[in-house]
């Protein structure tokens, strides 16, 4: 069996406000959804992966994301560019899962994490949600 990060993924093409974009997902998922996947759909929905960008593993997705957190913050400082980095050698363990706690005073509010970073150097807002299981 592959490794999570030679997992092959697949895609569909969606027009979304206007543009063509590529939607990522798991034939299967073992366990719980995948946070490269649903990094990769943001970005792709915000029409930043551009549309001919097509990935056919999680090391694709992996090296698309990481592409767009140095387009996203190039030209910075020292201490972005270090940043940037950390969060780059993180992206493996998006393929996998990531472990969250949640505050349950608001769907926006948990410990951070190491993973956090890539969010938020991404720009993307984290919320939390209970997946109620089918009857």
């Amino acid at each position: 069996m592959a490794s999570s990060w030679e997992e092959k993924i697949y895609s569909k093409d969606l027009e979304f406000e206007g543009h063509h974009c590529l939607i990522y997902y798991q034939k299967t998922i073992e366990g719980d959804a995948c946070a490269l996947v649903a990094i990769a759909n943001v970005l792709s929905l915000m029409n930043k992966l551009g549309s001919t960008s097509k990935a056919n593993t999680m090391n694709d997705l992996g090296t698309l994301v990481a592409a767009q957190l140095r387009m996203n913050n190039g030209g910075q400082q020292q201490h972005q560019q270090q940043r940037i980095n950390d969060a780059v050698m993180l992206i493996p363990r998006l393929a996998t899962r990531i472990d969250v706690n949640l505050n349950f005073r608001r769907i926006h509010e948990f410990d951070i994490f190491e993973e956090h970073e890539i969010f938020k150097l991404l720009r993307i807002p984290i919320f939390h949600a209970w997946k109620v299981p089918p009857p």
